[in-house]
Order: structure tokens, then C-alpha cells, then sequence
């Protein structure tokens, strides 16, 4: 008995099952037509509504009137339901022996034919106190007043007032009216769902002719697929950088070798509605083009206040961490499509190290992000944005007057100025960057008389030549250089942020940076020449020069003695 009881209830199942496909395929009329045209056969008219990102205005024409099973199997996720249509038949159907078919409307109708955009001039003939129109006459001045809001807002209203309300569409989004007496009528969607909100403007009013006439006869069931167009925004992207965490973002930032530089990636969502608009594919694909890398610390995924949960996104690097993928799972298109329809804005934050590699001066160090997105069953879409991060460098290059190397004993000290004090820079030369700040460190040039500082940010520093060689005199004073970067107007090459450009300032003077790698504006040179001080040279050459100098000396000095004397004698004489 139990067997017998799960088998007919399995046979239940499946009676249910066929009687529901059943019903789906037969929710599509059969077509009725007829070789010729037939006043007695009432006309009927059936609405299906779908809805598009695009927006669809539909010809009945392309359809022939005729329902589609393909075109309403493949658009079953579009359907609409709560949609209101509201019919108004405007005239009679007249066809003629000849078979001219015109549609009639008494010549006292004034304010209809304006309603509608047409004049007794529009009319084929005029003939017993009526109009007589042509289909596409009727067709052309229609979609001329639904060009101008204002006129098409005042024909919607004239259809709801005088018109009768069909019954609203249903889950499928359809809406059926039989019984119809023949005629061209009017057909206006006077009513929307509040639910997708996204869809904010009607379709536009249109016509019907019932029966309708086509290359197999005249239809006398007409089916007719308008679609409203869904007045969605799709995403944007901006992506900011700062030097400080939390602190001031923008299109770019300056950085010292080492230090960390933090980014945020703020995307407003896109509208969804129906499920034909939900999102199926969310991914920010984050590449360093020079001289940073991620530096694999929490990625933290933000929509409005709420950090979103970890299951919603997937983050993976590349085997360098110069790529960074953040991919939104199923769970977390599933999240928006349900619970974000308002343009939300998802903020991702993170950070990266600037390293050795990093470019000086004002090529900068870029790095792009860009998002691939789709909705359902559509192609991929793009959006992108950069930041670049700016850093600079000091060369100094020493010389002797004499033109000889012998830099050993040399030492300068660099420092920079914070809150109004100097600090000593703790520069080191194996790693190429600043690694702190401590008492004063001592930098010897290389032997070509060079010490180079990469990686510096953007202010004021002090050189100081603190030692030099035997016999040559030392900077007497130090010399200040004030490095500055500003943001400019001009653009990156794919126009998506803002530049900087540096300059710089050696003693108070202006100075042209240096190059680096082909990035200008890069490097503020400073050139240091020691002079030989006190005696000549030891050696015959030396001594006698100083032989010379003291007989010149002692032969003025006589010289200056026998005028004296001679002045004086000459005084007494008088």
C-alpha cells in the first residue's frame, strides 16, 4: 500500500507538471485570420510586457500581430507584471470594395485630432461628415507628437479619461481584452508598478488597428509586445591615493623609497531591477605599472558603512603582487542584485610599498585599476582609473680645483626640515632609500665624487659639507634646497587623473632638474668645488715662488721709505 501511495503521488507530480507546460504553451493564442475581411468576428487584443535596459518600441508590424512563442520564452525574465494599459478606439474601420482600407473619424472631432497630431488636412477624403486616414498616416504623425513630452503626457491623460482600463498584467506580464468591436485604437500605460522603481517614463501611446490587417489576411487575435525602457545608471569608478592612512585622497600622492601609500576604490553599484538587469560578473583587476607593490595587507570591501562580509569577494595576487584581482563571488552578486538597487557605493581600501624600482620625477609611478562588469546575458563592460605616486632625489657631485679624486676623507650630512627643526636623515646607499631619521650620518662620495639621494619627498633640505681633504677648504656654510611638487591641470595620458610636476630651489636660486631614466624634473643637482687654502705646495717650486714674493715685498716697502724722505727734505727747504 505505501508503494502504491508514493507511486500515485509521483504520478500526480508528474500530471501536474504536464498539465502546467500544457497550459504555459497554450498561454500563446492561436492565431485567427481570415482571406477576407469579416465585420461580424469580434477582434481581440492581448499585451505582453517586458521591460529592457535599452528600451524597445516595437512596431506590431514586426510581429505581423502574431504571438511568439520563442520571442516570450527567451524574454520570460523581462515580464512585467502590475502594468496597467488603458484602450481607446478612435475611429471606425472602413475597407472598400477596391480593398483600400481608412480609418474614420466624424469631421466634428476637433479636439481628438488634435489630441493625436493630425488635421483635415492629413485626411485621404472627406466624405459624409467624416475623415478618412491611411494606417501609415495615421503611424507617422503619432510618433511626431510622442517626440515632444508635453503633448505626449496630454494624449496619455486624454486616453486614461475617455478610455477603458484593461485588467493588469499579470506575473507573465500579460493582459488580455476580447470582444472588441472593430476600429484604430489607442492604446496608453497608464499605470506602472512601483517595483522596479528604475522604470520612470511610460511607454509611448500607440496604435492598434483591430482586425488587423497583414500578408496572410486579417487577424483578428493580435498580440503586441511593448517595452518600456529602464532608465538605468551603470557604474562608476574612482580610484584615490594618500601618503597617511585616513588621511587626504586624491588623483595623486608623494612618497619616500619604503613607505607604504594607502589606496581607496569607490564604485557606485549599478541599478538592478528585474532579473534581467541583476549583475552576473563584478571584477577589479588593480595593476602596478612602476615602482610599488601590493604589499599583501588586509583588503578591507566597504558598501556604504558596512564592511561587507568576506565571503562576498575573493582577492588573489600574481607571483610579483603587481596584480591584484578582486573578484565578486556568487554570494556577493547575489547580495547586490537583492539588496542594492539604489547606486550604492562599494569603497575598497588597501595599501602598497613604494620600492626601489620607483620612477623619480614627474613620469610617476602609476597605478591602474579597472573594472569589468556585465549584466546577465550581456556583453562585458569597462570602466578604469589610475593614481600615481611621485617621488625625487639629490645629487650632489664633489670636485677639487685640481681635478684629483681623493674623496675618502670627505663627508657631507643631509638633513631635512620637520616642524620648524632639522633632522638628520639616516639615508642607506646599499638599499637605495631613506630607512630613518637619528643623529647625524655621514655620507662619503663615490669615486666619482658622487652621492646620489633617491626616493625623497617633496620639501627642505640642509647639505653640509662637515669634512673635506688636507689642504682645501670645506663649505663654509650650508646650502639649503626646497623641492616642491605641485598637481597640475593637465591630464595622464588615458585622461582618468591629474599629473604633478617638480621643481626645485638650490641657495634660493632656481635650478633645472636632472633626468632619471627618461622622467624629467626628477633629480635637483648640487655641485660642490673645494678650493686649495693657506701655503702653496711644499717643494723648489713653492719655496721660490715665496722667495720672490718676499724680495718684491721688501724692494716696495724701500721704494715707499726714499718718497717719504724726499717729501719730507722738500717740506723743510721751504
Amino acid at each position: 500500500m505505501k508503494h502504491l501511495r508514493k507511486f500515485l503521488a509521483a504520478l500526480l507530480a508528474l500530471a501536474v507538471v504536464l498539465s502546467l507546460s500544457a497550459f504555459a504553451f497554450a498561454a500563446i493564442p492561436t492565431p485567427i485570420f481570415k482571406d477576407t475581411y469579416d465585420p461580424n468576428t469580434l477582434a481581440n487584443l492581448r499585451l505582453v510586457k517586458y521591460a529592457t535596459k535599452e528600451g524597445f518600441n516595437v512596431s506590431i508590424n514586426d510581429y505581423a500581430g502574431v504571438g511568439s512563442e520563442e520571442i516570450e520564452t527567451s524574454n520570460e525574465v523581462h515580464a512585467i507584471a502590475g502594468v496597467t494599459f488603458t484602450y481607446y478606439k478612435m475611429a471606425d474601420v472602413v475597407v472598400e470594395d477596391s480593398g483600400a482600407v481608412y480609418y474614420t473619424i466624424p469631421t466634428s472631432a476637433t479636439e481628438l485630432m488634435g489630441k493625436v497630431g493630425i488635421a483635415a488636412s492629413d485626411a485621404a477624403k472627406n466624405e459624409g461628415g467624416k475623415y478618412y486616414f491611411t494606417y501609415v498616416m495615421l503611424n507617422e504623425k503619432l510618433a511626431a507628437l510622442n517626440s515632444d513630452a508635453t503633448k505626449k503626457t496630454a494624449l496619455e491623460e486624454y486616453i486614461k479619461t475617455n478610455g477603458t482600463a484593461m485588467t493588469a498584467t499579470d506575473a507573465s506580464g500579460v493582459a488580455v481584452k476580447e470582444g472588441l468591436a472593430h476600429g484604430m485604437y489607442l492604446i496608453a500605460e497608464t499605470g506602472l508598478p512601483t517595483d522596479p522603481e528604475i522604470i520612470t517614463e511610460t511607454f509611448a501611446p500607440f496604435y492598434v488597428p483591430l482586425p488587423l490587417q497583414n500578408k496572410d489576411g486579417w487577424q483578428y487575435y493580435v498580440t503586441v509586445y511593448p517595452k518600456n525602457k529602464m532608465e538605468l545608471e551603470g557604474p562608476d569608478l574612482e580610484k584615490t591615493v594618500s601618503s597617511k592612512a585616513g588621511g587626504v585622497y586624491g588623483d595623486t600622492t608623494t612618497s619616500a623609497l619604503g613607505a607604504t601609500v594607502y589606496y581607496n576604490i569607490a564604485s557606485k553599484l549599478p541599478e538592478v531591477g528585474t532579473e534581467s538587469t541583476y549583475l552576473d560578473k563584478y571584477v577589479y583587476v588593480d595593476t602596478i605599472k612602476s615602482g610599488l607593490v601590493h604589499d599583501g595587507n588586509a583588503v578591507t570591501v566597504m558598501i556604504g558603512d558596512t564592511v561587507w562580509a568576506a565571503a562576498n569577494y575573493n582577492v588573489t595576487y600574481n607571483e610579483t603582487k603587481t596584480v591584484m584581482t578582486i573578484t565578486v563571488t556568487t554570494a556577493g552578486l547575489a547580495d547586490i542584485n537583492a539588496n542594492y538597487r539604489n547606486g550604492e557605493t562599494m569603497t575598497i581600501s588597501y595599501s602598497c610599498k613604494v620600492t626601489e624600482d620607483a620612477i623619480l620625477g614627474d613620469e610617476g609611478n602609476e597605478n591602474e585599476v579597472v573594472l569589468t562588469w556585465s549584466r546577465e546575458g550581456e556583453t562585458d563592460y569597462e570602466e578604469r582609473d589610475c593614481c600615481h605616486v611621485y617621488t625625487y632625489g639629490i645629487e650632489v657631485t664633489k670636485t677639487f680645483a685640481d681635478g684629483t679624486k681623493e674623496f675618502g676623507d670627505v663627508r657631507f650630512t643631509l638633513e631635512r626640515l620637520n616642524n620648524g627643526d632639522y633632522i638628520y636623515i639616516n639615508y642607506d646607499p646599499a638599499a637605495g632609500k631613506v630607512v630613518g631619521w637619528s643623529e647625524a650620518i655621514y655620507y662619503t662620495p663615490d669615486e666619482n665624487g658622487k652621492i646620489t639621494f633617491r626616493g625623497l619627498l617633496p620639501g627642505t633640505y640642509r647639505i653640509t659639507e662637515t669634512a673635506t681633504r688636507d689642504g682645501y677648504g670645506k663649505l663654509s656654510n650650508s646650502i639649503e634646497i626646497v623641492i616642491t611638487s605641485e598637481e597640475s591641470t593637465t591630464m595622464c595620458e588615458n585622461n582618468s587623473c591629474k599629473v604633478r610636476v617638480g621643481s626645485a630651489t638650490v641657495g634660493g636660486g632656481a635650478v633645472t632638474m636632472l633626468e632619471d631614466g627618461g622622467s624629467v624634473n626628477a633629480v635637483v643637482p648640487l655641485n660642490v668645488v673645494n678650493s686649495p687654502v693657506g701655503l702653496p705646495p711644499t717643494g723648489a717650486e713653492g719655496t721660490w715662488l715665496l722667495s720672490i714674493v718676499g724680495i718684491l715685498a721688501m724692494a716696495a716697502a724701500a721704494f715707499v721709505i726714499i718718497l717719504v724722505c724726499r717729501k719730507k727734505k722738500a717740506t723743510d727747504a721751504n
